[in-house]
């Protein structure tokens, strides 16, 4: 998936999450956040921690592949 703006990432973690049967509660404790701060990243709010969302990708096995623009 190709990740361009917030609503994006959202996206892709809300359903990894639903796809595997988790709570947000289960990511949230995963990750050391609080289950509303899960709840606004997957609406798409911006100013999340880079460590967090790393956080949130390995508790889902999302893989992140990074490259330089074109």
């Amino acid at each position: 998936m190709f990740i361009q703006k917030p609503a994006d990432l959202a996206r892709l973690i809300k359903t990894q999450r639903q796809t595997q049967r988790l709570t947000q509660q289960d990511v949230a404790d995963a990750a050391g956040i609080t289950r509303q701060s899960l709840a606004r990243i997957e609406r798409g709010h911006s100013g999340v921690a880079f460590d967090t969302i790393l956080r949130i990708f390995e508790k889902l096995s999302i893989r992140l592949d990074a490259a330089p623009a074109d």
